[in-house]
């Protein structure tokens, strides 16, 4: 009788285990079409001075994840900018509020993370954070646990270039891992754009959303060792034009999975 309690007590876990991962591999979300996320990383001041304009003149609106503690600082967005910003639908989501290695902190140490940084989005009349991007892609299993309690998407990057970042749908367990290719182009990055634009190009092929992400913008070379050159970054965006993407944010792919049509439920 024990032999057979402790097998059909084996056979139930394994069911439960099954089912949990057909819960997690169900699609959640399916672009209608070819589809990209346009994203900046730490709210650098350059969003605003060189990237706005270009892009609300496009109608094209996009998402700056902040870092709480450099708001209002030099070199980054400001209150006032970003309020004008968020009147026009520009997206911002969280950075973590230091910018640190997610991966290193204990709990009470994620957990002050997450509150500083709704805090900020409060006191600046945004809403609270739905999407984290991880800096340096860098995550724990607790903090991911932790950060997804608050904001159900995070945003990683791609160390990998087989790393799959072309999305025909996304599954439940695709929420907590969204691989984003950097397109920090600057002169001498020829070979750099030209795998940006084989990506998109796939994209397109098999109409799937593609998310890309960037940091700070100059107009010219400097020498600042995260940065995009902004023809380069007009030349993307035009490829994309050219062929016919949708431009949504962060917010907008929260709103299609949890809020709108038969992909309520989640």
């Amino acid at each position: 009788m024990k032999i057979k309690r402790r097998f059909s007590v084996l056979v139930t876990l394994v069911l439960l285990f099954f089912l949990a991962g057909c819960k997690n591999n169900t699609p959640v979300y399916k672009p209608k079409k070819q589809t990209v996320i346009l994203s900046m990383d730490d709210g650098s001041n350059s969003d605003y001075t060189i990237l706005f304009d270009y892009l609300k003149k496009k109608d094209i609106r996009a998402t700056s994840f902040l870092i709480g503690s450099k708001v209002n600082s030099k070199g980054f967005l400001n209150e006032k900018e970003i309020r004008e910003m968020k009147d026009y639908g520009w997206d911002f989501q969280s950075h973590t509020y230091s910018h640190g290695k997610m991966n290193k902190l204990n709990r009470q140490e994620l957990i002050k993370e997450v509150e500083m940084n709704n805090k900020v989005f409060e006191d600046l009349g945004l809403e609270a954070p739905i999407a984290t991007a991880m800096p340096f892609g860098l995550r724990s299993n607790l903090s991911t646990s932790i950060f997804m309690k608050q904001t159900p998407l995070i945003r990683l990057t791609r160390h990998f270039k087989d790393r799959q970042v072309i999305y025909d749908q996304l599954t439940k367990s695709d929420l907590t891992r969204i691989h984003s290719i950097n397109i920090d182009l600057q002169e001498g990055s020829q070979e750099k754009l030209q795998d940006i634009i084989e990506d998109i190009n796939l994209a397109k092929e098999e109409k799937a959303l593609i998310v890309l992400y960037f940091h700070r913008t100059f107009k010219d070379k400097t020498h600042v060792k995260y940065y995009a050159e902004f023809k380069y970054i007009r030349q993307v965006i035009q490829h994309l034009e050219k062929n016919d993407f949708d431009f949504i944010t962060f917010k907008d792919l929260y709103n299609e999975i949890y809020h709108t049509g038969p992909q309520d439920q989640v």
